[in-house]
């Protein structure tokens, strides 16, 4: 046997003792230990150079290609050896890193409040699967993960909230988790239950890829919005937090940002439920969410917030998708700071209305869509709006100007029964529109005034 067999006799022996992936323990050792035995070298230039045996086979034993590919071999042998090692060593340090949170006392904790308790800041908290009774409060920069399937890790607390409209980021009501000033992160876990709810004041907390199913007591349906006569937030962001929700799935529950919060809700799929922003200094950015079929409007502002609303999905409301109001705030009544949202690259389909403003609000609505909806835009009072690049289409008025001054600019409004109606206090200005082949191209009400036919293209009605 040449020395070119022998070494691969050896990787071969080598690879069929360890396995690729789940080196025994010495592996490793033992072979660079079997290699370096028999190929010595002290330079591998020099292993390299070494002039080759003269043999009658294509490739010489001792070539300087035979060499190299031999040496590349041992190197990929250890580099997967070390690569499994890696990665099971990995997951074996997490798992001694983390607190363990099982039901079945199996983990270091059989609850995650007795967890947070024990951690420090940084720490990171693993829940097991099983379902979970919890009131959790956070002061801790501390990461809670599901360690599963979020659908089999389960935060369910007991009871039911009381009725009455009751006041946002009330410590006393029930709650499954309150952040207090926490940057906490909350991670892979599904809330289930009207008093699983998540109180969060203050902080730069990340909540990311949960189930929010039913949480808060909204209750009600599309004919009886309020059955239970108690609208309590399921998820609250209050007292400035910068908090950030995202990839969450959250259905048939109330969401409130109030108290100069400016959060952050993106990429989530809200179902039948709703986010209300108001009050002065609020300015959170709602963008990439899907907004389905909800009970109430969307998404209410009111009370000051300055919101940017941006690239969301809104369908099949109830009421409007996007409702601006400035002189109305829950619970404590009115606020005319100045309610004015940025809405810009939103598509709305099957709305009562698209977005409907009341109110003394300068809001800019932009490059959205809106398509099959009862009223696409709506503006009421004392509205001076800017109305830009919008497509207004197949629904059943396209834009409806009831009073203020608004800006239109640039929109399209076609293919709906009525394109634009207009009331007698009505003055908007209007440039660059086209509005044709509605039905109706324009409605003029209360011996309103037709809009500047030279500086929009607006088409004869047949």
């Amino acid at each position: 046997m040449n020395e070119q067999q022998a070494f691969e006799q050896i990787v071969a022996e080598s690879v069929s003792s360890v396995g690729p992936l789940a080196p025994s323990e010495g592996a490793i050792e033992r072979t660079i230990e079997r290699v370096g035995r028999k190929r010595q070298r002290h330079e591998w230039l020099a292993l390299i150079k070494e002039p080759p045996m003269r043999t009658t086979s294509g490739l010489a034993a001792g070539s300087p290609t035979a060499r190299v590919a031999a040496i590349m071999i041992a190197t990929l042998l250890l580099a997967l050896l070390t690569l499994g090692a890696g990665i099971a060593g990995t997951r074996l340090l997490a798992a001694e890193d983390a607190i363990i949170v099982t039901p079945d006392g199996s983990g270091d904790y059989t609850t995650i409040s007795d967890a947070v308790t024990a951690a420090s800041d940084g720490d990171t908290i693993l829940v097991r699967p099983g379902t979970y009774d919890e009131a959790v409060l956070l002061r801790k920069d501390v990461t809670i993960r599901g360690d599963g399937d979020p659908a089999d890790i389960v935060i369910e607390r007991s009871g039911v909230l009381p009725s009455g409209l009751g006041k946002w980021g009330d410590p006393a009501l029930p709650y499954a988790f309150r952040f207090e000033q926490s940057d906490a992160g909350l991670e892979n876990l599904t809330f289930r239950g009207e008093a699983s709810r998540i109180s969060l004041s203050g902080g730069s907390p990340t909540l990311d890829g949960l189930a929010l199913h039913g949480l808060g007591a909204f209750g009600g349906d599309a004919q009886e919005h309020d059955v239970r006569g108690t609208w309590m937030a399921g998820v609250e962001l209050m007292d400035g937090t910068t908090a950030s929700l995202k990839d969450s799935d959250i259905v048939d529950t109330h969401i409130v940002i109030d108290t100069a919060a400016s959060p952050t809700l993106e990429a989530n799929h809200i179902r039948g439920g709703w986010a209300l922003i108001q009050g002065d200094g609020v300015a959170p950015l709602v963008q990439g969410n899907e907004f389905e079929g909800s009970l109430f409007e969307s998404v209410w502002v009111g009370g000051g917030a300055t919101p940017e609303i941006v690239a969301n999905s809104f369908s099949n409301a109830s009421a409007a998708c996007v409702y601006v109001n400035d002189a109305l705030r829950w619970p404590s009544g009115p606020n005319r700071a100045g309610t004015d949202p940025s809405v810009r690259g939103n598509s709305f389909n099957d709305c009562e209305t698209g977005v409907f403003m009341v109110g003394w609000t300068s809001a800019t609505i932009q490059d959205n869509d809106f398509g099959g909806s009862t009223i696409g835009i709506r503006l009421d009072e004392e509205v001076d709006a800017v109305i830009a690049s919008n497509v207004v289409h197949d629904g059943r008025t396209g834009v409806q100007v009831l009073r203020g001054e608004p800006v239109l600019t640039d929109n399209s409004i076609a293919q709906n029964k009525v394109g634009l109606v207009l009331d007698r206090p009505a003055k908007p200005v209007m440039s660059g529109n086209v509005i044709c082949d509605n039905e109706t191209n324009v409605r003029l009400m209360a011996r309103a005034e037709m809009p500047d036919t030279e500086a929009n293209e607006i088409c004869a009605d047949d």
